[in-house]
């Protein structure tokens, strides 16, 4: 009879840690929540929590114009500082949404709607169709 093992959660795989996000227009904030993505996943037993994920994050979240976001994005999953305390906030899928709607931008949007309405298919309908659903989601 095959005896099933349980993981070790004591063994930890090497990742690279996120870089850290300021906010900057050079930075795009999906790029650096794939990065924290990645750094997480290598040790799911390590991050199981989603408030740990959320405060680790929030550490590589540095700057001017990142402080009152992560200040406030605290206060509301503590409840702390006149701020009513949101249990939805500790869930790694809100920070994700508000983390990217923060620093995504309505310019980007608008930039992604004014270029759907500029495109034309044009050669092969696999590249438009592509070309389009990648503007569609940045709208």
């Amino acid at each position: 009879m095959q005896q099933l093992s349980t993981p070790n959660r004591s063994i930890k795989n090497a990742a690279e840690p996120p870089y850290v996000f300021e906010g900057d227009d050079n930075q795009d904030v999906r790029n650096w929540l794939t990065a924290c993505e990645d750094y997480f996943d290598p040790n799911p037993y390590q991050w199981e929590n989603h408030s740990d994920r959320i405060v680790f994050a929030l550490g590589k979240a540095k700057g001017n114009k990142v402080a009152p976001f992560a200040e406030k994005y605290r206060k509301v999953i503590g409840g702390i500082g006149g701020f009513t305390r949101d249990p939805d906030y500790a869930t790694w899928e809100r920070f994700r949404q508000e983390i990217i709607k923060r620093y995504i931008g309505i310019e980007e949007e608008r930039r992604a709607l004014d270029a759907i309405d500029r495109i034309s298919h044009k050669g092969k309908i696999a590249t438009y169709l592509l070309l389009l659903e990648n503007l569609n989601i940045k709208a």
